[in-house]
Formats: C-alpha cells, sequence, structure tokens
C-alpha cells in the first residue's frame, strides 16, 4: 500500500511540476525494505521474549499408549524426552495420562489426531503397538505429512522387517 501510494505521489508531484517525486518514492521503498529485514531479523528474539516461538524439533511421538510403547515413553521421559502418546484405546490412554504423560486419543490414520500430537514438534516417531502395518503407517504419515526424519517400527515376529517402502 505504501510503494503503491508513493508511486501516486510521484505522478502527482511531477504533474504538478513540483520536483522530489522520484526521491520521495525512493525513500519510501528504503522504508519498506529496512522495515522488512528489521523484522526478519529479530522475529526470532522477540517470539522467545513473548514466549510464543515453537519449541524445538525435540519431542518423541508414540504410537500406542500400552505395552512396549509405555515402556519406551517412561525410559524417553526419564531420559528429559518430550513424549506424546497416541492411541484409539480410552483405558489405555486414560492410564497413561494418569502416569503423567502427554495423551492424544485417537485414529493415528486420521490427520487431525496426528495434528493435535503436534508431530510439527517430534525428531522421532515410533510406532510401538502389535499392529505392524499401522506402526510402518504411523511411521510414513510422520515422515510425509510433518517432516519427521527418524522413524522406528515395532515387529512382533522374530526375524520381520519392514520394508523400506513402507516407511
Amino acid at each position: 500500500v505504501a510503494a503503491a501510494a508513493a508511486s501516486l505521489v510521484e505522478t502527482a508531484m511531477e504533474q504538478s511540476g513540483l520536483a522530489g517525486g522520484r526521491e520521495v518514492r525512493a525513500l519510501v521503498f528504503l522504508v519498506i525494505a529496512s522495515t522488512v529485514l528489521l523484522n526478519g531479523a529479530s522475529a526470532d528474539l522477540v517470539a522467545r521474549a513473548l514466549g510464543v516461538r515453537l519449541p524445538d524439533r525435540d519431542g518423541v511421538a508414540l504410537l500406542g499408549a500400552d505395552g512396549l510403547a509405555l515402556l519406551l515413553a517412561r525410559v524417553l521421559r526419564d531420559a528429559g524426552r518430550r513424549v506424546v502418546l497416541i492411541d484409539a484405546n480410552p483405558e489405555q490412554c486414560q492410564h497413561a495420562e494418569r502416569e503423567g504423560f502427554a495423551v492424544v486419543f485417537g485414529n493415528a490414520r486420521e490427520d487431525r489426531t496426528l495434528a493435535r500430537a503436534r508431530l510439527e514438534q517430534a525428531a522421532i516417531a515410533v510406532g510401538g503397538t502389535a499392529n505392524e502395518e499401522a506402526n510402518s503407517l504411523f511411521a510414513r504419515e510422520a515422515r510425509e505429512l510433518f517432516g519427521v526424519t527418524e522413524r522406528y517400527v515395532a515387529v512382533n515376529r522374530e526375524g520381520a522387517g519392514v520394508t523400506a517402502s513402507l516407511l
């Protein structure tokens, strides 16, 4: 808006025979560029000061809230990691919440459930249920939808493996 107004002012000044229209426009563009640079350079500092900056990508998202996933969550929490558990079983979710974990109740195959789990803050996604296919799909969607680069999948059969195409 300021740039358009400056161009109009320049044109009006030229039509009126007043000198300096080009300089006014150049000054406005300089102010705009300076403002953009200053805001860009100070945005992180201001966001930190106001406490509105997203935390670093250091969390762990675990599919499942019982068995292996809950055991792993305890170990990770004791090591100082932020952990969120995702499960569709209400009893398992309540049990994990009683242990003090952040839990998202819902189907991990739904984008809205994954969004509520804040996977954009996760550095690691772990499929820790008894369902190998669900684990693999969770790891793949964490990568594709949220850019989680480190993914692990629990498998139940001895010697079983997960192909790269599933991840």
